[in-house]
């Protein structure tokens, strides 16, 4: 994983929401050793999304070809199947939403349950923007550790 933990961030997700999964930060494109347009833009725009697959493996765990299930207390199992039976994420429901997964799951990804230090995982979408017109010159997904979001 990238180690983006020294670069600050910011939630993005509503403070009244059950789950916060959702921030966003800039790095310096250099840092990175990818090619920079200084005519373009000096920055990159990062857009962090909990890494929910954190739920089922310990990242670098493996047995032959297969993940060796996480050991945070959670049946796998049950987590799956609730998942698919639900299918989706839905907020437009009377009594509130009903998230994919479950509120333990939930709890267990939040950034907002990270206050103790530990670091975030996440899925980090990186994009390379032109500041003259706002054309989309690259952009790419990394496997990240984040600090813990402002609110």
């Amino acid at each position: 994983r990238t180690d983006l933990s020294p670069l600050p961030c910011v939630c993005i997700d509503a403070k009244r929401a059950t789950f916060r999964d959702d921030s966003i930060g800039i790095r310096l494109r250099s840092s990175t050793g990818r090619k920079v347009n200084k005519a373009a833009s000096k920055w990159e725009i990062l857009i962090h999304i909990a890494d929910v697959s954190d739920i089922y493996f310990d990242e670098g765990k493996y047995s032959g070809n297969m993940f060796v299930p996480s050991k945070k207390g959670v049946n796998v199992h049950l987590i799956r199947k609730a998942a698919e039976r639900r299918g989706q994420s839905r907020y437009d429901l009377p009594l509130g939403p009903l998230h994919l997964l479950p509120p333990v799951a939930l709890a267990a990804l939040s950034l907002e349950t990270n206050k103790d230090k530990t670091p975030n995982r996440c899925v980090t979408l990186w994009a390379y923007i032109d500041e003259r017109d706002g054309k989309l010159l690259e952009a790419g997904l990394e496997r990240t550790i984040i600090s813990s979001p402002t609110a």
